[in-house]
């Protein structure tokens, strides 16, 4: 897992790209989700925009039943704050872009931003996906402490 500051003029005002890879994943128990903690939120953060772009969709070439690869992206209170349950499975039916909840959160305690990848299918294992390419964009800036 990537985060990647970005210039706010070149990318529609969001301040950071998330990319993840399968090769992030590295849950190994079955139907068991995985949280990634992309980045740290400090005291006086607000995040105003998220949005996805699935640049691979994620399967496991061996196993076509693997077929359900969906995340959330939120923080350590609300799993899905700034973008609901969304499939990103080559196998399911993917999603290829999508934008975020339109929540905008001001932060009075430290925090984490998450992405969530939930529990895929019984049976399957997040680890067995071996292609996937996920880019997340959050805009985060801070608030004046006077």
């Amino acid at each position: 897992m990537k985060v990647i500051p970005l210039p706010e003029q070149q990318f529609n005002g969001f301040t950071h790209l998330i990319e993840i890879e399968h090769t992030d994943l590295t849950q190994a128990s079955t139907a068991t989700a995985q949280t990634i903690e992309a980045m740290t939120v400090k005291v006086g953060s607000l995040v105003t925009a998220c949005a996805m772009r699935l640049i691979t969709p994620f399967k496991d070439s061996a196993d076509a039943a693997n077929n359900t690869t969906a995340i959330q992206v939120g923080d350590g209170v609300d799993t899905d704050r700034f973008l609901t349950s969304t499939e990103l499975n080559e196998n399911g039916t993917e999603i290829l872009a999508k934008g975020g909840t339109g929540t905008q959160h001001a932060y009075v305690a430290a925090d984490t931003l998450d992405v969530l990848f939930e529990a895929p299918t019984t049976g399957k294992t997040l680890l067995a996906l071996d292609t996937g390419k996920l880019h997340v964009y959050v805009r985060v800036s801070e608030l004046p402490s006077s």
